[in-house]
């Protein structure tokens, strides 16, 4: 008599399933990448930790700080690269809840391994920002929200993951109307559905108000500027990272008073559309393939013969890929997916889901090869998505402070952009902002200025000191052949003395 091999209950399946995930990314991560949002962010977590003077860092989402607080006296990058894969690996946990409700065990077993190895998510999970717990909120609040569908349990458990999400990133908005909307599909009373879309949004409301607007509003007010300035002076008139420039500060009050007003045509949502739906296809071709793509659609084709309401699930579940399409701010990310991966679980579980209904019972342990072919795919394909890189990660910024922390200034401060505020800190000295060409520049003493790569986003200003010949160069680390530096650099400028 022929002896099955023996099948673990569920719950243990997906303790196994995630356990094993998260492992493997541990164990293939490469080292932490930082960005200059990352070392804004890092640094606010540390002033937080000395109950100093945060001013003008607190618009930052709060959720991801918080979680680094209890290592804001060790080594805060290490922390910051643990926890970033720890969530993209507790990540698995929902992801193989959706697969195997809507697919059974081998389409839930072939998601998660498609996440653990596929070079996306380990990519994405080693920079250092709030990305990844945006990834596990988002599929957390998918899983809830389909169990809670399918009448296994309460919808308040969906409801208070989707409120915590935009204390995350400013993208996880998105969740709320949506589960709200799941909420009233699944034949909930509409009083007691927009309650809890009510309750949920208090903490956003209430985050928003004590960071006096925050980041949540600084797309909205990117989207109707976009096109009237070249991107880097647009860059410099939003504010990169989480501070906002002199120049934005005079339009928006110069806007509030009604002598500047941006443009209001809707239509204007329809011109950049293509663009951003284009930089959206490019970034999902990036983490699911060919592959994943054919097998989204497979599953979108066998979720849609289940009936009316899962049709409009996953018309309404796709429907923020074409509201982050709308935001300008998407497109100018360091990978075409950085924006999208909170989205690329479900896509996963939609694509093994649609490949295991092509396959007979007895074949479905053949999906893991579908996994291999993904992951190779992802790996040598034209449209793999290049690894995220920062100047700010690079041999030049290391060499930099280390100059600077051998050669201080005087005064203890450096005017730089936000691409050598992390080089600043580094040597222990103090960074201050390095106006644009726009603003009057009167410092109180002779402040040396730190330029980098991203030239042109201090409004033209590293330009005009370039010119000037009342400046002159004092330390240059630049690229090195062999080195692979690239193109990174920075320069060091000091003020010549008066005759």
């Amino acid at each position: 008599m022929r002896r099955s091999l023996p099948v673990l209950p569920p719950r243990r399946e997906l303790m196994l399933a995630g356990g094993l995930a998260t492992a493997a990314l541990l164990l293939l991560a490469p080292g932490p990448e930082v960005s200059p949002d990352s070392l804004e962010l890092l640094a606010w977590v540390r002033c937080m930790a000395d109950a100093g003077p945060c001013s003008g860092e607190t618009t930052w989402p709060p959720l991801w700080p918080v979680l680094l607080l209890p290592w804001a006296l060790g080594p805060l990058e290490l922390a910051a690269w643990t926890l970033n894969l720890l969530l993209a690996g507790l990540s698995a946990f929902p992801l193989w809840a959706i697969a195997h409700r809507l697919g059974g065990r081998w389409a839930a077993r072939a998601a998660v391994l498609a996440w653990a190895l596929g070079p996306a998510v380990v990519q994405h999970a080693v920079v250092l920002d709030p990305r990844p717990a945006m990834w596990l909120l988002a599929t957390a609040t998918l899983a809830l929200a389909l169990r809670a569908a399918q009448g296994d349990g309460p919808w308040w458990p969906a409801f208070a993951c989707a409120a915590i999400a935009p204390l995350a990133r400013p993208e996880g908005i998105f969740l709320l109307p949506l589960v709200a909307t799941a909420a009233l599909l699944a034949a909930q009373p509409w009083r007691r559905a927009l309650a809890a879309l009510a309750l949920a949004c208090l903490p956003a409301v209430a985050w928003t108000v004590a960071s006096s607007g925050g980041r949540f509003g600084h797309e909205l007010f990117g989207l109707s500027w976009h096109g009237v300035w070249p991107n880097a002076d647009y860059l410099a008139l939003t504010g990169p990272a989480n501070a906002g420039t002199g120049f934005r500060t005079l339009i928006q009050a110069a806007a509030g008073a009604g002598i500047e007003a941006p443009p209001l045509d809707p239509r204007f949502v329809l011109l950049i559309l293509p663009h951003g739906l284009a930089t959206m296809a490019r970034g999902l071709l990036g983490c699911a393939g060919v592959v994943g793509s054919v097998g989204v659609v497979l599953g979108a084709v066998e979720l849609g013969r289940r009936g009316l309401r899962p049709r409009l699930a996953l018309l309404l579940a796709l429907s923020p890929l074409a509201a982050l399409a709308a935001l300008p701010m998407s497109w100018g990310q360091v990978s075409a997916a950085a924006n999208l991966m909170f989205m690329v679980p479900a896509l996963l579980a939609v694509a093994f889901v649609g490949w295991s209904r092509r396959l007979p019972r007895r074949l479905q342990w053949t999906l893991p090869l579908a996994v291999v072919a993904l992951v190779l795919e992802l790996r040598i394909a034209p449209w793999q998505l290049e690894h995220p890189r920062y100047v700010e990660s690079s041999i030049a910024s290391t060499r930099m402070a280390a100059w600077l922390g051998e050669h201080p200034p005087a005064g203890g401060e450096v005017a730089c952009t936000f691409a050598g505020r992390g080089v600043v800190r580094a040597a222990g000295l103090e960074p201050v902002t390095l106006p644009s060409s726009w603003e009057r520049w009167e410092p109180h003493q002779p402040t040396p200025v730190l330029l980098a790569p991203d030239l042109l986003e201090d409004g033209g200003r590293g330009m005009m000191l370039l010119r000037d010949p009342t400046w002159s160069p004092a330390a240059w680390t630049g690229p090195v052949r062999g080195a692979g530096t690239g193109g990174d650099w920075y320069l060091y400028l000091v003020p010549e003395p008066s005759s």
